[in-house]
This record gives C-alpha cells, structure tokens and sequence, in this order.
C-alpha cells in the first residue's frame, strides 16, 4: 500500500485498502488460523517419535485442506466487487478492490503452502533457517545500499540450514 500512496491518486489507494483489508478478513485470517492446527497435531506427532512419517502426514493433510479451503475463498474474492457495491462503496473504488482481490487469487495457493510449510519446520525446530533465508533474501531485494547486508547475512542462512 505504501507504492500505492504514492502513486498520486487517493481512489487506488483506497481500492488496494479496501481489498487487502476484504482479503485479509476473508481469506488469510481463517487460512492461517486452519494451518495453526497443524502446530498441535504436528507437535504431537514429532513428540511422540521425531522419525514418523507422522509428521509429513500432518503437512500433507494441512495442505490438502487449505486448497480446498483456497476454493470458496478465490471464488468470494472472484466477486468481490459486487460485495463491495453491496456495501454502498463508491464504484470506482469497488473496481479497483475486486481487481486487486483477483490478482491476490493467483497467490492464494502458494500463501496457504507457505503456511503449512513454515509450520511444519516450527515443528521440527528447523523455523530458524527459513527466517535466515527470507531475511537475506529481503535485504537483497532492498537495493545496492543493503546488497553488503544481504552479503553477510546469506552465509549465516547457510550454515543455519546445514546445522
């Protein structure tokens, strides 16, 4: 949102508001609140025997269940501008709200496999290593002034994730 104050026009941001915030009461909040379950019966399993398939079968089936969950949440997403006309938001504005909701649908997926991922190696112990690697990889992404950043955090991540 903050690219998208500055772009010049109050109505696109105001559209990109109001469909991240519809997009984060209808999809990411019950998305990652369903990939939460997988902390306790992931925990269990890895308490009970750290060697059981049982806890690739936890990720599995928490995968499974946020696709489908990934349906009915594209799909209220799909229409999302008529929701918003619903609620008396200015036409404009609902445009531009249900066209961000719609490009967030492609990314849906990935999100919800993400979460179930990141819970998977918080099970484990492992969660350090993705927090190394995404730290780097955002200071990369942040310019020539935090390229020497990303330099010397990307060997830490290394040899996080080989420990």
């Amino acid at each position: 949102m903050f690219a998208v104050g500055h772009y010049g026009d109050a109505r696109f941001l105001a559209g990109v508001a109001l469909g991240n915030m519809f997009c984060v009461v209808t999809g990411f909040s019950p998305g990652f609140g369903m990939a939460t379950a997988a902390d306790t019966l992931g925990s269990q399993a890895y308490g009970r025997d750290s060697k059981s398939p049982l806890v690739g079968i936890v990720l599995q089936q928490s995968v499974l269940i946020l696709m489908l969950l990934a349906v009915p949440v594209g799909i209220v997403w799909w229409f999302a501008e008529p929701i918003f006309l619903l609620m008396r938001q200015d036409a404009e504005v609902a445009a531009l709200g249900g066209l961000y909701c719609r490009v967030l649908i492609l990314g849906l997926p990935a999100i919800y496999s993400f979460e179930a991922l990141k819970k998977y190696t918080q099970v484990q112990g492992t969660a350090s290593a993705c927090r190394g690697r995404a730290t780097a990889a955002r200071a990369q992404r942040q310019g020539p002034q935090a390229h020497e950043e990303a330099a010397s955090l990307t060997p830490w991540a290394a040899a996080v994730v080989q420990a």
